[in-house]
């Protein structure tokens, strides 16, 4: 299976929101992620939440809005 392949969702493919919204608070749980996500389908996002905090040692939540200090070089594919 080719690159394309793998990473192209079809309509009954597509994530449902309840799935990942419980994948992201395992991983908030097990302090495992913090941060904010976004998935898009042909450059529309269809999904979009944040979790954990911006700020442990001022407790302050992440938002869909928070502004990271990352470099960010490309579109990563991961498969759900």
């Amino acid at each position: 299976m080719d690159t394309t392949e793998r990473n192209h969702l079809s309509d009954k493919d597509d994530p449902h929101p309840d799935v990942l919204l419980g994948y992201l608070r395992n991983l908030m749980t097990e302090d495992a992620f913090s941060g904010s996500v976004l998935v898009a389908k042909n450059g529309i996002p269809i999904f979009s939440h944040a979790c954990g905090l911006a700020s442990k040692g001022f407790n302050v939540p992440n938002k869909i809005d928070t502004k990271f200090n990352i470099f960010f070089r490309g579109v990563f594919n991961v498969p759900i």
